[in-house]
């Protein structure tokens, strides 16, 4: 993987960064590809989207996946219109495997069971995020993007791997959805605030796919720490969880076929990132105003038990172009 990863980073120089968030408990890299016309710094209004993938390492697919996402999108530059559409207008960053260390003792054709699914230390990575309850929850997205970014996320090493952290510190710096979490501890359907748009987005995955549906994975195995509800919560990141297979670590044979099912919908989910608004907010001299609010008051809960009504969204504007990664 890493040789993958170098390799394409030197053949496409002008669209790609690569570094590393971090490092595994045995101190594999923790490597995120950007694809981007803009590899190396942010730009105004451009998007950033991420894909993290082997989250369990047992769970191969999605690196694999992931790793050959990358070469079409670079391959395919100035030759697709609609890829080198993605790479202007987008800067994706790629995490092929969040558990290098699971993988490396997962074991190729295992269908069900869990060699490899936790770190070397056995930890789950899915569920070692920081967890909240609804009324913590509440205070979190009420607050204010300007003043959450002055609280700093919730890191602990003595309670959360390495790998969670790195990723924790990555996404503050810059087909399941939300809530994981159900707050009762039972299984039953948990919303979030924002669960029609969850809703949307679980769909335009599936619907690329030939035979994918969606769920909110509450209805499921309710999970508590979960990566996805963290970002939400914190980080103000709208993530699903694609399974992507029934096998845990598909033979060589399996994965051709696995990709096309998935292709499609890989660009097709990536493509979201440009739906909604943006924008700069500027005074009178046409300056843009650091720190500005816009409140939309347009959305309503499926769930009256939530008794949250007109939800409010904070959009910050961009004070500049600072490079970050």
């Amino acid at each position: 993987m890493t040789l993958w990863l170098k390799e394409l980073a030197k053949q496409f120089p002008d669209i790609t960064h690569l570094y590393s968030v971090g490092q595994s408990t045995e101190a594999r890299e923790l490597w995120v590809l950007v694809i981007s016309q803009s590899a190396t710094k942010h730009e105004l209004l451009m998007p950033e989207f991420k894909y993290v993938g082997n989250m369990h390492g047992n769970e191969v697919f999605g690196r694999e996946a992931l790793l050959y996402l990358a070469f079409i999108l670079c391959t395919n530059y100035k030759k697709n219109k609609y890829i080198t559409g993605l790479i202007n207008k987008t800067r994706i960053h790629i995490m092929p495997s969040m558990n290098p260390d699971g993988y490396e003792i997962a074991l190729v054709g295992d269908r069900d069971g869990a060699k490899g699914r936790k770190n070397f230390n056995k930890i789950d990575l899915n569920s070692n995020f920081p967890r909240h309850n609804r009324q913590k929850l509440d205070e979190l997205i009420s607050k204010r993007l300007d003043k959450l970014k002055e609280t700093g996320p919730i890191i602990s090493s003595s309670s959360h791997a390495p790998e969670t952290i790195a990723v924790m510190k990555w996404m503050f710096l810059g087909a399941n959805y939300p809530f994981d979490q159900s707050f009762s501890g039972n299984v039953h359907y948990s919303p979030s605030p924002d669960d029609k748009l969850f809703t949307q987005l679980s769909y335009q995955y599936a619907r690329a796919h030939p035979s994918m549906w969606k769920t909110g994975r509450s209805c499921l195995v309710p999970l508590s720490g979960g990566m996805q509800d963290w970002q939400y919560a914190y980080t103000s990141c709208m993530e699903i969880t694609i399974e992507m297979g029934c096998y845990k670590f598909p033979t060589d044979t399996m994965i051709p076929k696995l990709w096309e099912e998935h292709k499609y919908s890989l660009l097709s989910f990536l493509q979201m990132v440009h739906s909604g608004i943006k924008g700069l907010v500027k005074n009178t001299q046409g300056m843009p105003i650091a720190k500005a609010v816009v409140t939309i008051v347009v959305r309503s809960l499926l769930d009256e038990s939530l008794r949250r009504q007109d939800q409010q969204h904070g959009f910050c504007a961009a004070k500049d172009s600072e490079s970050r990664k």
